[in-house]
């Protein structure tokens, strides 16, 4: 015998909802109601929401706090509309939210679930910046990353919030309800309540001159939190903006009265611009943080023996070039390359425990790889990219069960193989293309329902095909290509 209730059978003038799914059971609760009791009641009263349209708030608010768990089941024969109160009002930002949710298809549920369990974080955050943004231009994979995004800032922002500290109670009120808003996904709520507290700080400040510094670095502080609250809704002009503001905040106050957690704020806000500024097409604006986290990280290093601080001014080196490469500087590109793998040369060779400091120089060499073939430098090119792979060699051997690290394998492995067929040694090529295909096919095995590690397996077939005819092995370019064919 399965515990919860059966179906009721047919509703003809009736409308059945019930607290779990057939064949589950609801939760009690901590408080007076339970979760659906909680729910009903909050809903049920609400101006001019149509019965349904109710049921589905309880559901999605149900189903949302007991993180995908409990899902209430909704059996309707009402053959009209029903409205428990009259008046048409525009429903708050959450319930609009949870009303949008209703819409999302099972196998994007499934992946917001997937994703939000990964974060340990709750599912309505991640529906609010799913909802918010237009994804129709972007591909499953794109998509996916996108979400993992928002689900990192999302998980950064809320460990701000439970850190940063205020003198004034008020301030500290609004920031606890902003983090209650955020994890509820609504945004626009949060940065209310956000812009609250800093307007708070703000005329404070302004008014207690002998409070000015304090004052200022607290907005400084509430800006930061509503700028990740703004980067976990994919908002990325609003993040920006009050990234911004925190960076001139920060120089009213002074560099010499900036404390350690401010100083690592205000790198933590240089980084999150360039980043921010690179994905909404601004190099130029990227370009400019990164030279300023540079120099404050620059600054740092001179100031503190932490090889943590080093390694972060040789990734912002990393960054620059980066900037550098898409603007078309290809001898800046490859100076900040260069720089940055002197670095971690040397971090690395200090302390080899840091495996992930050995990734950051072995991407810095396909950075460096990258350049020199632009620049018609194959030899050195080949090179680099030889050094990359072996570092890579050495993580994947250190953690094989990784297949992130299996995957940036076969990216040297193509890199190395297009050298070799440029310089017409195609045996190399052919043997180095082939490697990347074994490792491919042993990802794709792992997870044969993944359709990008299926897609990754018909391009190494595709390139072993074209490799094939170019050495009149018309047979062999054939089999490649049905192959390829076979999974496309």
């Amino acid at each position: 015998v399965r515990p919860g209730l059966g179906r009721v059978g047919r509703a003809e003038n009736i409308l059945f909802a019930f607290a779990a799914a057939p064949g589950e059971t609801a939760a009690d609760g901590t408080g007076q109601n339970s979760p659906f009791t909680a729910a009903l009641t909050k809903y049920l009263g609400t101006d001019g929401l149509e019965i349904r349209s109710v049921l589905t708030l309880v559901q999605q608010e149900v189903y949302d706090l007991s993180r995908g768990k409990q899902l209430p089941y909704v059996e309707s024969g009402l053959p009209q509309l029903f409205f428990a109160a009259s008046t048409k009002e525009q429903l708050p930002e959450r319930e609009r939210l949870l009303l949008a949710m209703a819409d999302v298809t099972p196998q994007m549920r499934g992946e917001v679930e997937q994703i939000a369990s990964d974060a340990d974080m709750p599912l309505a955050p991640l529906y609010g910046a799913l909802i918010s943004t237009d994804t129709s231009h972007l591909s499953a994979e794109s998509l996916n990353a996108r979400l993992r995004e928002a689900a990192d800032a999302f998980v950064k922002v809320r460990g701000e919030m439970k850190t940063l500290a205020s003198d004034d109670p008020q301030v500290t009120a609004l920031r606890r309800q902003a983090e209650e808003q955020l994890s509820l996904g609504a945004f626009d709520a949060a940065r209310e309540k956000l812009a609250a507290a800093a307007e708070i700080d703000s005329t404070s400040r302004k008014a207690l001159k002998a409070n000015f510094v304090s004052r200022t670095l607290s907005e400084a502080a509430t800006r930061y939190l509503s700028a990740g609250a703004a980067r976990a809704d994919l908002d990325y002009t609003a993040a920006i903006r009050d990234y911004e503001e925190v960076l001139s905040l920060f120089g009213e106050a002074g560099q010499s009265a900036l404390k350690l957690d401010d100083a690592d704020r205000q790198i933590r806000t240089l980084d999150e611009l360039g980043k921010l500024y690179i994905t909404v097409g601004n190099t130029a604006a990227a370009g400019r943080a990164y030279e300023a986290l540079l120099a404050n990280l620059e600054q740092r290093v001179r100031q503190e023996t932490d090889p943590s601080v080093r390694r972060d001014l040789a990734v912002s080196h990393t960054k620059l070039g980066n900037v550098r490469m898409t603007q078309g500087d290809l001898p800046g590109a490859l100076e900040n390359y260069q720089t940055a793998r002197t670095m971690l040369s040397e971090l690395t060779a200090a302390d080899p425990g840091r495996l992930e400091w050995f990734g950051d120089l072995a991407m810095n060499d396909d950075k460096i790889g990258n350049v020199l073939v632009t620049q018609g430098n194959l030899a050195g090119a080949a090179q680099a990219y030889q050094e990359s792979l072996s570092i890579k060699k050495e993580l994947a051997g250190h953690e094989p069960e990784r297949d992130d690290l299996q995957r940036e394998l076969t990216i040297s492995y193509d890199e190395i193989a297009g050298l070799a067929r440029s310089a017409g040694r195609l045996d190399d090529a052919q043997t180095s293309y082939e490697e990347s295909l074994r490792i491919r096919l042993a990802l794709a095995a792992k997870q044969p329902d993944d359709a990008e590690r299926q897609r990754d397996v018909s391009v190494s077939h595709d390139t072993i095909g074209d490799l094939k005819r170019e050495r009149d092995d018309a047979a062999g370019a054939l089999a490649a290509y049905r192959d390829s064919l076979a999974i496309v």
